[in-house]
């Protein structure tokens, strides 16, 4: 078997999660030495980025690390692909006052059996869980034998997240 996809081996952070809000803080400093007053929204507005950007992806990256390194509450399922999808889903959106508004999402996901592994693109805290299947180093195909690690995820509605996917490459 092959690993297709091992958060192990996922970094904590990119590089972009630690230089934006570096280069906003330096941006508020150098905003400062000019003799400037520097607003209370500023400093907020740059709290919420390093939350949402930086904190949440890492905090839940090494969640998952340290779940999949114990192995508590981990579900491993053996089997064979029945069928994998990638649905684009292109709907005019009516919360916003525009004719011309559409929503596009994007889901994609496989089935083992009766365990069906969905998710929706752009819907993961972190890239600790496979939520791309470009993200996995084998391209999945009907008939595949697979090793899902995976567990449902409090987080995400109970959704089933992949921590691992082992593929056994045909032939």
């Amino acid at each position: 078997m092959v690993a297709a996809f091992d958060a192990q081996a996922v970094p904590v952070l990119n590089i972009w999660q630690v230089i934006v809000p570096l280069v906003l803080l330096a941006g508020c400093v150098l905003w400062r030495l000019t003799g400037r007053k520097l607003h209370w929204f500023a400093i907020l507005f740059i709290g919420v980025i390093v939350v949402f950007w930086t904190a949440v992806p890492a905090w839940d990256h090494l969640r998952l690390r340290n779940m999949l390194s114990s192995g508590e509450g981990i579900t491993v399922t053996r089997g064979r692909i029945d069928q994998t999808w990638h649905i684009v889903d292109r709907r005019r959106d009516y919360s916003k006052n525009s004719p011309t508004a559409y929503k596009t999402v994007v889901s994609e996901g496989f089935d083992v059996g009766p365990q069906r592994f969905s998710w929706t693109l752009g819907g993961c805290l972190s890239p600790a869980s496979l939520c791309d299947l470009s993200a996995s180093k084998v391209p999945l195909q009907r008939g595949m034998e697979v090793e899902v690690s995976w567990f449902a995820d409090p987080a995400q509605q109970d959704e089933p997240r992949i921590l691992r996917l082992m593929v056994k490459r045909p032939g």
